[in-house]
């Protein structure tokens, strides 16, 4: 009885044989790397950790049913080992979750000795951090880099969608405040107008 793709796990597209995880990992990475390289070329331009896994297996030949947030995952990992190794910017910024981030496990990456990570508090911005190591990338391998030599941004649509965010946040502090208890006068009760002096009582 036949084996479906689906029951393979790692395997070859072309004869659909088994492929250790380990050893096709290893291929995957160097294609995702040189694909993380090709992107720091463009100001600007990010991948997306549905088009990494996409690219790797179609160029690998090697299909997995690892799910493709956790190979994603696994191959960023060694890419910023590399990165860090080879002297390179973190050039794992530059591949981004399919709502525009990179998340908080950012923070755990390598970096290589001459770029520094801040402390973690509970203020920092994983997502502006990326965009400062998304910069360096430009600046050192981006072919149409702005001769001021650009800034670090975010994806216009993680933008939109924190200014969204905090739309709503607005509009719900104004409803509570709208609906906190007037204060009154002690003396007569009657609602205090905004200086706080009742006019029938002063």
């Amino acid at each position: 009885m036949s084996t479906s793709p689906s029951a393979r796990g790692t395997f070859r597209e072309d004869d659909g044989s088994p492929v250790a995880f380990a050893d096709a990992l290893k291929v995957w990475t160097r294609i995702g790397y040189a694909l993380l390289l090709d992107t720091a070329t463009r100001y600007n331009a990010v991948t997306t950790y549905k088009e990494l896994t996409t690219r790797v297996q179609d160029d690998s030949g090697l299909r997995t049913t690892t799910p493709s947030a956790t190979l994603a995952g696994k191959i960023l990992e060694l890419c910023a080992v590399q990165a860090a190794q080879q002297g390179e910017p973190p050039l794992t910024s530059l591949c981004l979750k399919a709502d525009g981030t990179v998340g908080a496990a950012y923070w755990r990456i390598p970096t290589a000795e001459d770029v520094e990570l801040p402390a973690v508090t509970a203020d920092s911005d994983v997502e502006a951090h990326a965009a400062e190591h998304r910069l360096l990338c430009y600046r050192k391998h981006a072919t149409d880099l702005p001769a001021d030599g650009g800034t670090a941004t975010l994806p216009e649509h993680l933008v939109a969608r924190r200014e969204r965010t905090e739309r709503r946040a607005q509009k719900a502090r104004i409803a509570e405040r709208a609906d906190a208890p007037k204060p009154v006068c002690p003396t007569c009760f009657t609602q205090l107008p905004a200086n706080g002096i009742c006019w029938q009582c002063d």
